[in-house]
């Protein structure tokens, strides 16, 4: 991914408006070491679909082993508080049986 294309994203993920180009540039962005941190942004979204999509993205395309100490952590305690526990059922079905 280009270094242009992907600033382009990370900056629709961290300030459009729009739920649904969020989620469309979730589905479309690469995980790399300069995109895990925002995708990791969107566990925090304040729409349930875009966290929802955020923790299936960061299930399918993140190894656990690529995070941070400090990153798995925070991951973990922003699902244990999330309001639906439906999204952070799919990241951790995922990681637990790998």
């Amino acid at each position: 991914m280009s270094l242009l294309l992907s600033a382009a994203f990370k900056y629709m993920l961290e300030y459009d408006l729009s739920a649904d180009v969020r989620r469309a540039v979730l589905l479309s962005i690469a995980a790399t070491t300069r995109t895990v941190v925002v995708i990791l942004e969107r566990t925090r979204d304040v729409k349930d679909a875009v966290r929802r999509l955020a923790y299936k993205v960061i299930a399918e395309k993140i190894h656990v082993r690529a995070l941070t100490i400090a990153q798995r952590v925070r991951l973990l305690r922003q699902g244990l508080s999330d309001r639906t526990g439906e999204t952070f059922c799919l990241l951790i079905s995922s990681y637990v049986f790998c």
